[in-house]
């Protein structure tokens, strides 16, 4: 079977789709199974491909298929995209691939058309779920970091999508709109759905539930920080938890303390329903 570019694909490749809001602990879950014996997993390459200006972003992007001597492709669809994902997965000796995508609303890079082309293709998904006040606090804390001043600046030259948001009422009032949209999707595509509060309190059972769930071999190198990865992307911060030493048995932390009333009144109003639907309360 041959694909874009004429590469190759054997037959067993093993892609597992790994989606969630950004900070909802979708780069924590994918490093997780990063650790298995035979397993690459790249944050956001669809993103990546949408996002670079010309082919000197690869260097950036795409360091580890340019090891391979294969050039990404410039245009193509999503289908054929990841036909070539699998195939330099098959250049790199591996057997599965797990690729790390976010859920995205406008302003911020919009994705519902490749969301749904996920729940479509046949590989499996597993969608991550954090609570709406949680993720709420830190998508916050991204902005601020990441969107303003001279790094929002620079990440607006790079990418010119790269949203804008003028105050704190505006992350949260896109988050909130965004939560909703996310559990839509999850209700209406019936992913296998985490918890990220599970995930860090006892990882053990649901990575290995995901694991059988997906057909990938569960190994305790996994759970453990230290054990290298082959975890590869432009975004998501794959070095942090081997840079800091965390611990993955740590309990969640409740950030409803961090939002102002009017932030929790404007995520009750928007999800309160959806959230329940999920277990959450607020």
């Amino acid at each position: 079977m041959k694909g874009i570019l004429g590469m190759s694909l054997k037959p067993g490749v093993k892609t597992t789709f790994v989606i969630g809001l950004p900070r909802s602990g979708t780069t924590l879950l994918a490093y997780m199974l990063a650790g298995g014996g035979g397993v690459l997993s790249l944050s956001e390459p669809f993103l990546s491909l949408s996002a670079r200006r010309h082919r000197l972003l690869n260097w950036l992007y795409f360091p580890e298929i340019l090891k391979c001597r294969i050039n990404p492709p410039m245009d193509c669809n999503e289908e054929d995209f990841l036909h070539y994902l699998k195939g330099f997965s098959n250049k790199l000796g591996l057997s599965s691939l797990v690729i790390k995508e976010t859920y995205r609303l406008a302003p911020y890079l919009e994705n519902r058309a490749l969301m749904n082309y996920i729940a479509t293709c046949g590989d499996p998904v597993a969608a991550i779920m954090r609570h709406p006040y949680d993720t709420a606090s830190s998508t916050l804390l991204w902005a601020r970091h990441q969107l303003r001043g001279v790094p929002g600046i620079v990440n607006r030259i790079v990418v010119p999508r790269f949203p804008e948001f003028s105050d704190d009422r505006q992350v949260v009032e896109w988050f909130a709109r965004n939560w909703v949209s996310f559990a839509d999707w999850c209700k209406r595509t019936q992913p296998f759905i985490i918890k990220y509060e599970d995930l860090v309190r006892n990882p053990g059972p649901a990575l290995e539930m995901l694991c059988e769930r997906c057909a990938i071999p569960f190994t305790p190198k996994m759970l453990d920080n230290n054990s290298p990865r082959f975890f590869s992307g432009m975004s998501g911060d794959p070095g942090g938890m081997n840079k800091h030493r965390k611990k993955l048995n740590v309990r969640p932390v409740g950030r409803s303390d961090d939002l102002k009333p009017e932030f929790l009144d404007i995520i009750k109003k928007t999800c309160g329903e959806a959230a329940e639907e999920m277990g959450y309360t607020l």
